[in-house]
Order: C-alpha cells, then structure tokens, then sequence
C-alpha cells in the first residue's frame, strides 16, 4: 500500500536545495523548453514553437523571480541581524532552518551572537569582580589612613619638647 502523505524530509523542498542545485534545476528545466521548441521547429509547426517560446520567457521569468527571492530573503535577515549585534542587541536570533550556503550563513552568525554574548557576560562578570575588589581595596587604604593618623598622634603625644634656646 502506497503512503498517501509522502514524508516531508524526503520532498524536494527549494528551501532544502543549495544555490548550485537551484541553478541546475533551473538552467535544466529551461534547456528542456528549448528542446521542445526545437522538435517543433524541426517539424515546422510554428504554432507550437510560439506557444513553447512563450512558456520559455514565463519559465525564465518564474525561475529567475524564484531564485533571487531565495537568495536574498535570508541575505536580507543576516544583514538585519548584523545591523542588530552591531547596534549593541545580542539577543538577535536567525533562523538558520535552512541546509544551503545562507542557512549555514545564519546558524554561524546565531552561533557567532551567542558566543558574543557569553563574552560580554564574562566580562560582566569580571568588571563586577574588579570593581568590588577596588572597593575592598579603598576601604583597606582608609583604614590604614586612619591608624597611621591616630599613630601618629599617639606619638606626637608622648614624645617629649625639645628646649627651646632663649637667649
């Protein structure tokens, strides 16, 4: 019995095709037209060769609108998403469904917005560290300010005063 829903991995979605299976199936469906307008014109039916003429023009038009709107849509998002991350948003996340050269395009650049955004974490985190660690630190010193001052004092106190010469 034969499956009346076929499996979705194993259609042929364009979406799954790289841009060089994109163009061959293109250049290929186009050549076919051509072919069958040359059988027609060989058996002089002009006729038909018009109408596979027009087919061809349609086709070239179809195939060309389709292929450029699969390769600039996720063009179009990886540009966004760098506009994103550069204006200081790291939370900027692609799509990156796609097998082709721009689905691998957008998961390196989602790989790329996390790993920076795990850095500028860290160094978050590092900051935090060194600015309670300066504040440690100017504590200390105010500390050992005052005990020198108070020390200082004590001395002062008990040293004994020189005599001073009158004549």
């Amino acid at each position: 019995m034969v499956d009346p829903q076929p499996d979705p991995e194993q259609t042929m979605k364009p979406a799954k095709l790289n841009i060089t299976a994109r163009l061959a199936a293109s250049f290929a469906c186009l050549s076919l037209l051509v072919l069958a307008m040359l059988a027609a014109g060989l058996h002089g039916a002009r006729g038909p060769m018009i109408a596979l003429g027009a087919a061809w023009i349609v086709a070239a038009a179809g195939m060309a609108a389709w292929l450029a709107r699969s390769i600039t849509r996720p063009l179009q998002q990886a540009t966004d998403i760098v506009r994103k991350v550069a204006a200081g948003d790291l939370t900027a996340a692609a799509d990156a469904g796609g097998r082709d050269e721009t689905g691998r395009l957008l998961g390196a650049l989602k790989d790329m917005s996390a790993a920076l955004a795990a850095t500028c974490g860290a160094v978050r985190s590092a900051t935090d560290t060194i600015a309670g660690a300066c504040g440690q630190i100017a504590s200390g010193n105010a500390d050992l300010s005052a005990r020198t001052e108070s020390q200082a004092g004590s001395l002062e106190a008990r040293s004994p005063r020189p005599a001073t010469n009158r004549a």
